[in-house]
């Protein structure tokens, strides 16, 4: 053990660390949330050659898809 790490004292019962781990479990349970969305289909992450990615909603994509449809001459 080097003598830096000896001379280093944890106090695992403070405000701070106790802070940080309930920090820790807000960040984990918005982290499984925005899992969530995207198993669920309501977020998509779509890339794109030359441009930045981006994330579109469930309801973007049916407004686009809606457009699209709006405007197809073989549907009208």
């Amino acid at each position: 053990m080097s003598e830096r790490n000896k001379k280093t004292k944890r106090d695992w019962g403070s405000a701070s660390y106790s802070a940080s781990l309930e920090r820790a479990a807000e960040v984990e349970q918005l982290m499984r949330h925005i899992l969530a969305l995207f198993s669920s289909g309501c977020l998509v992450y779509r890339s794109r050659d030359h441009v930045a990615g981006q994330v579109s909603t469930k309801s973007d994509r049916l407004k686009r898809l809606r457009t699209q449809l709006d405007s197809s001459p073989a549907l009208a």
